[in-house]
């Protein structure tokens, strides 16, 4: 299963600065062009807290052209939110409120790594998803929070 993260960057600033009902607004577009490109891809919505989602999918392939998607949609918009993606691809143990295991916590900590605007991926979901369709660049070995030695990380180029 490949989990992909996605996050607002600088949200709460972004509520501080335009007010709560201005925000709620923004967030709720922002919820919309996520949730159109994750039915357009196939994926299911694990998880939203706050300004976050948790997303699964069954291939690393359709798991980076949601994120694509998401990227370019909001790009586009008038949302005026930038998003980090990060995305990780190996076995979950299913539950009864989402997922877990450490490809949850590995995605999850690849998310945090990304600024605003891009998609990080694990070595081993680019491996899976690489093709000619989607180029990466490699952004090198990153220590993750919590997570034992260096995790080679890469960047899906979607605004190329």
């Amino acid at each position: 299963m490949t989990v992909l993260f996605t996050d607002i960057v600088d949200s709460t600033p972004l509520v501080d600065r335009i007010g709560d009902e201005r925000a709620r607004e923004v967030f709720k577009e922002h919820d919309r062009l996520v949730r159109e490109a994750l039915e357009r891809t196939g994926g299911v919505e694990v998880e939203r807290e706050g300004d976050k989602f948790m997303l699964a999918f069954a291939s690393a392939r359709a798991a980076l052209r949601c994120a694509v998607e998401i990227q370019r949609a909001l790009a586009a918009s008038d949302v005026g939110v930038s998003v980090r993606a990060g995305a990780n691809t190996g076995d979950v143990i299913a539950e009864e409120r989402g997922y877990f295991g450490r490809a949850v916590f590995v995605a999850a900590r690849v998310a945090e790594t990304a600024c605003g605007g891009e998609i990080l991926v694990s070595e081993i979901t680019r491996r899976l998803a690489g093709d000619d369709a989607l180029e990466f660049r490699e952004r090198g070995a990153h220590e993750l929070k919590g997570l034992r030695g260096e995790h080679n990380l890469f960047e899906a180029v979607w605004n190329a």
